[in-house]
Parts: C-alpha cells; sequence; structure tokens
C-alpha cells in the first residue's frame, strides 16, 4: 500500500506547533524539562512571563521553519533521480527533523537568556531600558579606481556607540545590564573624480597618435633622378 510521503514528517510539524498535543507523547514538550510535571512542578507564570514564552516561541518558530524549508529544497532537489514517493518523505522527515532540532535549540537558547541569575525565575528578564553614548566619531574615505573612468569616492562619518541594555527580573525585580559596541555610518556621499595624471595621459596619447609629416622614400628617389638628369 502507498503512502504519501508527507504522512513521515507530520509528527515533527505537530510536535512544534502544537507541543501540547497527543502526539508530543512520542518527543519531549518544546521548551520544558525532560523529567515529568507531577514530580517537579513548575510555578505558575505571570502574564508578562507568558508574553515573554511566546515571544520566544514565535521567535523560536521563525527559524526553525525558515531552516527547515531550506533543507527540505536542498534534498527535494539533490534526490532528483528518485521515485516521487521516496523523493518526498525523505524530503519531507528531513526537513522536519532539521526545524525541530532548530526550534529546540532557539528555545533553550531564549530561555536561558530570559532566566533571571539570582531567583531562577524563568522567562523574567524584560528589557526595560536603553541608552547609548557616542564614543569616537572619525572620517572615512573609501576609493575604486575605475579601469577607464573617473575615481568613485565615497565619504561618510563613522560613529562608534557604548550601548548599555537594562533588564529587569518580573519576579524579585533584579536589574542587570549588559554592555556592547554599535557602528553606525553618518552623512554617506558618494563622487566621481577624474585624476590629473588620466587626463594627461589621455591627452598624449592623441598627440602620439598623430605622427609629423615625413618624406617617403620614393619621393626622395625620384628627386634625385631628376637632379642627374638635368647635369
Amino acid at each position: 500500500m502507498k503512502h504519501n510521503g508527507a504522512l513521515f514528517g507530520a509528527p515533527f510539524f505537530i510536535g512544534i506547533l502544537y507541543p501540547d498535543a497527543g502526539c508530543a507523547t512520542h518527543f519531549p514538550k518544546l521548551g520544558s524539562p525532560p523529567f515529568s510535571q507531577k514530580e517537579f512542578p513548575m510555578p505558575a507564570l505571570t502574564e508578562q512571563q507568558e508574553a515573554k514564552r511566546a515571544q520566544l516561541r514565535r521567535s523560536a518558530l521563525i527559524w526553525g521553519g525558515v531552516v527547515g524549508l531550506v533543507v527540505a529544497g536542498l534534498a527535494w532537489w539533490m534526490l532528483d533521480s528518485q521515485t516521487t514517493v521516496v523523493r518526498a518523505a525523505i524530503t519531507v522527515v528531513l526537513g522536519g527533523a532539521v526545524a525541530l532540532v532548530m526550534f529546540r535549540k532557539s528555545m533553550a537558547s531564549g530561555e536561558e537568556a530570559a532566566r533571571c541569575a539570582k531567583c531562577g525565575a524563568q522567562f523574567s528578564l524584560v528589557k526595560t531600558d536603553q541608552s547609548e553614548t557616542l564614543a569616537h566619531s572619525e572620517p572615512r574615505e573609501k576609493r575604486e579606481e575605475q579601469a577607464d573612468g573617473p575615481t568613485r569616492i565615497t565619504t561618510w562619518i563613522e560613529e562608534t556607540y557604548d550601548v548599555d541594555d537594562t533588564y529587569t527580573c518580573s519576579n524579585c525585580g533584579t536589574v542587570t545590564h549588559k554592555k556592547y559596541q554599535i557602528t553606525r555610518r553618518k552623512d554617506e556621499k558618494t563622487r566621481e573624480q577624474r585624476t590629473a595624471s588620466k587626463t594627461a595621459s589621455k591627452t598624449t596619447h592623441k598627440k602620439a597618435a598623430k605622427p609629423g609629416k615625413s618624406t617617403p622614400k620614393s619621393t626622395m628617389k625620384a628627386e634625385k633622378q631628376h637632379k642627374s638628369r638635368k647635369k
């Protein structure tokens, strides 16, 4: 009996989109610890924590879906010699597996970043403020020499900022900071300039292309014969 290849990858996608569904018993619940919640009950999440969890899940779904689709597309293209059923089955299973792995990694990374280091509350760190301080400003210039044409000159002001992100724990109120640097371009302009050396070389080349008048050998020989006849 023939089976549709998409059925083989259905549990992967259902486990991602609906982690609380019945088929998720074959796969650990995404974003939850491997042990049973009955043995180690999790405290109820507040509205802010639920909103943070939903935000992380949406981001993880996007990353997992995009990477899964790319891998599925490559698998479909590489399996061109296989039958349609085998091709579809391998493509769906492989794409679903990669999407599931990427989702779990992205979700785990987001959970770790949103966990308070002091009280250990999940999805509790919320970005409450951000400040930027100009650390350095420098004019920059880039020249692109054209093979047969003017030089393209790009100028801009490169600014470096010290960024301070403030995160506050919605559970215990602990304030933490994340500091890093970013670089921005300002007042970027592009112009073209023809250098004097290129203009001079072209002028010299044109002058050299027009040689001065010279007396042909045949004319000189005819004049000698004419003079000898007169003698």
